[in-house]
């Protein structure tokens, strides 16, 4: 994954993605009135690989989100490349203006 034309850091991970991780499980759990067992599918991108005791393992352990780890660049084991592919194919002949026109496009597909 890119951000901002560089690849994502555990910074960027830590402080911006997985907070939004954390807050969908524990939206679900009140949702559903209970606690459960959830798996957070990710690649083995560096971004994500992070030590047993770093910030993010701590929040995940405190959250109840267990990681399911498989080999890195892998479609076949992970279902969003597949819509990344059809949402590449639709907008590839645009041009954008701004990330935000970028940003829309995606949402609207």
């Amino acid at each position: 994954m890119t951000v901002g034309g560089n690849h994502m850091t555990q910074l960027y991970y830590t402080e911006h993605l997985l907070p939004i991780y954390i807050e969908a499980v524990n939206n679900a759990c009140c949702y559903h009135n209970k606690q459960a067992y959830w798996l957070l599918i990710e690649d083995r991108d560096l971004s994500y690989r992070m030590k047993k005791h770093s910030i993010a393992c701590k929040l995940k352990d405190a959250n109840w989100i267990t990681n399911l780890k498989h080999p890195a660049q892998s479609p076949d084991l992970n279902p969003i490349e597949g819509i990344w592919n059809i949402i590449k194919q639709r907008l590839h002949r645009r041009i954008f203006h701004s990330s935000k026109e970028l940003k829309d496009a995606i949402q609207e597909e």
